[in-house]
């Protein structure tokens, strides 16, 4: 078997990416004057193609990567990569802002100002969402079926500390 059983959903998240890129571009338009065509285009993509695919992979992936996960285990490998998106997007911010706190002037500082207005919105949207999935799913899981045995072993931390998985897998993100 040459292709991977998972090629057609791939290349259905290209063309998402590619249509992520025109929706950021039309984002950073928005300031200045509006594309209203271009606007009702984007969202018409979003409600018949975005909304659908997210659906299909409810109803087809997620059930068999449920079945996969808990035969083979990995469930929390999906909020590990939050954790990693969001220490990069830490140390972006901190890079964006480092020559500001040192009194970049100008243009400069212009660009500096809206990168880091960015990546703060990308922090907050990244960080809700995965504040959300932790207090729907994981805080439910912890309250309904933990026992007093991994109770106890949550409050006082795990035997990884701040060194553990989520520190090491994966540092790189782009």
């Amino acid at each position: 078997m040459d292709e991977r059983p998972t090629e057609s959903l791939r290349d259905e998240h290209e063309v998402l990416k590619q249509r992520l890129t025109r929706l950021r571009a039309m984002a950073d338009g928005l300031v200045g004057a509006v594309d209203r065509t271009e606007m009702q285009d984007m969202f018409d993509w979003l409600v018949s193609e975005l909304l659908p695919h997210s659906s299909d992979e409810e109803a087809r992936l997620y059930p068999l990567v449920d079945e996969l996960l808990a035969e083979h285990g990995g469930a929390s490998s999906t909020m590990v990569l939050d954790h990693v998106a969001l220490r990069s997007k830490v140390r972006d911010f901190g890079d964006a802002i480092a020559p500001l706190v040192s009194g970049a002037k100008g243009q400069k500082a212009r660009e500096l100002r809206d990168r880091a207005r960015i990546i703060t919105f990308q922090l907050e949207a990244i960080l809700q969402l995965h504040m959300h999935k932790e207090e729907e799913v994981y805080f439910a899981a912890v309250d309904q079926h933990a026992t007093p045995e991994q109770l106890a072993k949550l409050r006082r931390g795990g035997e990884e500390g701040p060194e553990g998985p989520a520190a090491t897998v994966g540092r790189e993100w782009d």
